[in-house]
């Protein structure tokens, strides 16, 4: 078999070996959609492995001998003749042919290499010996391993004759066209061929003592097989360890509803705190658990005393909702202004720390102060300062990382509060409050870090929590100076006013707990992160080179690294809209078609180009990004023929009107 690096990647052979219903030809055929005749059938077995028939299949699946003696403890042993399996080894399938293979085997199985054993010369299957006739040579091949529960498998040993005589001809019919859709839905004769998927090294996807990442992992989640899901990062998705253990607070509150609101709730909210302030590196009293980041960030600007000439920075690249949660804060106190810096990326670190500094510069006076001090500024203007300033860590679309640490350590300079929108940062990167030192900081465990939606982290340093006399809504645990509770000593605290803010479901943000302990148990945070990050680097390398479009990051590391776990890259050259309405179609047209083919990667409009944003996580592969690909190509040559000016779309909560842009475009 050759390597990748020998050749060009579309003259490559590959070698798989069949030990079940792919050894029919006809049913091989079928998968491939092409004749088989070019292919060379050889008679082998697969050493160490032991075939079982599937509860309630025709097909069978390998397990190592090991696993073979567990399944059969209650059975009897294993019978030397079958601690091997004997099967077909077929030489001469294409890059083209992998795709259709891997959906065929859907995630029940794991494709791997390993060393086959020969047992005669190449000839077609119809010719192979019914008996062993002593190994010739070696041969390395990919093998469909079983990687589900041994639960699901039966003991019996698989017969590939009962199959040829009683099954067979079933598999060659109507009958069971659907193991068949898939393969045929994504086989395309005419598609450029790409980089073996399979070749590429992506960091962190195999760790000892731990599960492989990529399509192994989907068994963790709820998504239906049909789904290839890039898009991670608008909603997150919950893994069924942490939906089963959510369920399980559910049934502990609804079993005694009193025993649980008085007495049960806190010590595993607590819990939850006690987890993510480890992660971020905050001390436990500077942590609350809330809804979602935009919970914790009104409550900041809900809290601030603005003063007349108070001036509020933020970006045009500011996810929509904070936008204009900041012109909502100008508008109730009109005296307040707003200073949007534009950027366009890609671009370098230091120019947005450098445009930064001008506008603060412009406003402020650089002050020298003790950083444990709450912000000061000093206006340099006659009764205009910046007060506050919004910085997302990693923003939403462009899906890129911010020098927000940079940009923080400006605002103590010239004197402003750091307002840190960080709703993609826990579980996508390292964030560490106590070097980036923000004023106020506030992120979604839903999204990275794998808790059940809607549940967030609120960072308030102990050096402005007097800054924040309320929770948001005011809970009981607020005292006021000026009508102390009659009776009650009870000094204020910050973090007491998010015990408790009103009758909720709790099992939320209770389920931060068991996304930690589910994310432990696959290797950890910094394997998760290195993994996602080799991934969305490698796949949007992948899809630039393929589209001939501009991959959103910085040629030189130097000038910062604007990727994460998610990766831009520009879509294929279209007409480009004439109107905002035609702007709204062509989203609607995009985003419609991209749900209708059971896939999804956000596309957005930055600086007047179209864009998509790939998030990754561990059940992705760099194949995905080939199938989302191979859809926004379909939906982009359909913008070509005029086809978003006919689409109809109804009504929905999320995006139903021109004027929903602004604040919805960027989900």
């Amino acid at each position: 078999m050759t390597r990748l690096g020998s050749m060009d990647p579309a003259e490559q052979k590959h070698n798989f070996f069949f030990y079940g219903t792919l050894m029919v030809p006809a049913i091989l055929e079928r998968v491939l959609r092409h004749p088989t005749d070019h292919l060379t059938f050889e008679d082998a077995i697969l050493p160490g492995f032991t075939r079982h028939c599937v509860k309630g299949q025709d097909y069978p699946a390998v397990t190592s001998v090991e696993q073979s003696h567990e399944l059969m403890a209650s059975t009897g042993p294993l019978d030397a003749r079958d601690m091997d399996t004997r099967g077909t080894l077929v030489k001469g399938l294409s890059l083209k042919d992998i795709r259709p293979l891997d959906l065929f085997e859907d995630i029940e199985y794991t494709r791997v290499m390993t060393t086959v054993h020969v047992l005669g010369p190449s000839t077609v299957l119809q010719s192979q010996p019914k008996h062993w006739t002593g190994v010739s040579r070696s041969e390395e091949a990919w093998v469909y391993i079983w990687n589900e529960s041994l639960s699901l498998l039966d003991p019996k040993i698989w017969s590939f004759e009962d199959f040829l005589r009683d099954k067979a001809h079933l598999w060659t019919g109507s009958e069971t066209s659907e193991f068949f859709e898939d393969s045929a839905k994504y086989h395309n004769p005419n598609a450029a061929v790409q980089d073996s998927a399979s070749e590429v090294i992506i960091a962190g996807q195999k760790v000892e003592g731990y599960p492989d990442f990529g399509h192994g992992m989907l068994k963790f989640w709820l998504f239906p097989r049909e789904l290839t899901y890039l898009n991670n990062g608008s909603y997150g998705a919950t893994p069924i360890p942490v939906i089963e253990a959510t369920k399980r607070l559910h049934e502990q509150i609804e079993q005694f509803p009193d025993l649980f609101m008085r007495r049960s709730w806190l010590p595993l909210l607590n819990n939850s705190r006690s987890q993510v302030a480890k992660i971020i590196n905050a001390k436990y009293d500077e942590v609350v658990i809330v809804k979602n980041t935009t919970m914790g960030i009104s409550t900041v600007t809900d809290n601030i005393d603005w003063q007349d000439g108070d001036v509020i920075v933020i970006y045009d690249t500011t996810y929509g909702a904070m936008s204009q949660m900041m012109k909502c804060v100008c508008d109730r106190h009109p005296k307040v202004n707003l200073e949007i810096i534009k950027v366009t990326q890609p671009c370098s670190h230091a120019s947005v720390v450098k445009q930064t500094e001008e506008v603060l510069a412009k406003y402020n006076e650089a002050v020298h102060q003790n950083p444990s001090d709450a912000r000061a500024p000093k206006d340099k203007r006659q009764g205009q300062r910046v007060r506050l300033l919004l910085i997302d860590s990693i923003a939403s679309n462009p899906g890129v990382v911010m020098p927000w640490e940079d940009v923080v350590g400006l605002c103590h300079k010239y004197g402003v509060l750091s307002l840190v929108d960080a709703a993609h940062s826990i579980g996508q990167q390292k964030l560490d409050v106590k070097r980036s030192d923000p004023d106020f900081l506030a992120t979604n465990c839903h999204k990275w870090l794998m808790s059940h939606r809607g549940s967030a982290v609120f960072y308030v340093p102990l050096r402005n929590q007097h800054l924040i006399r309320s929770s948001n809504p005011t809970s009981a645990g607020y005292e006021s100076r000026r009508f102390p509770t009659e009776g009650v000593n009870r000094p204020w605290e910050f973090a007491k006013q998010w015990e408790w803010n009103g009758t909720q479901d709790w099992a939320p943000l209770m389920s931060i707990a068991p996304a930690v302990e589910f994310r432990r148990s696959i290797g950890g945070e910094e394997r998760i992160m290195e993994y996602n990050h080799s991934l969305a680097m490698e796949g949007g390398k992948r899809i630039s080179k393929r589209w001939g479009t501009e991959l959103m990051e910085n040629e030189d590391p130097k000038d910062g690294v604007l990727t994460a776990c998610m990766v831009n890259v520009a879509l294929p050259d279209f007409p480009p809209a004439k109107s905002v309405e035609e702007e709204f179609e062509l989203r609607k047209y995009f985003e419609q078609g991209l749900l209708d083919e059971n896939v999804f990667a956000p596309p957005y409009l930055h600086a007047g180009k179209w864009w998509t944003r790939f998030s990754c996580q561990v059940w992705n592969e760099l194949s995905d990004f080939d199938r989302t690909a191979e859809v926004f190509e379909k939906l982009c040559e359909g913008v070509r023929q005029g086809k978003h000016l006919d689409i109809h779309v109804a009504p929905t909560d999320t995006l139903h009107e021109v004027g929903d842009l602004a604040s919805q475009a960027d989900i």
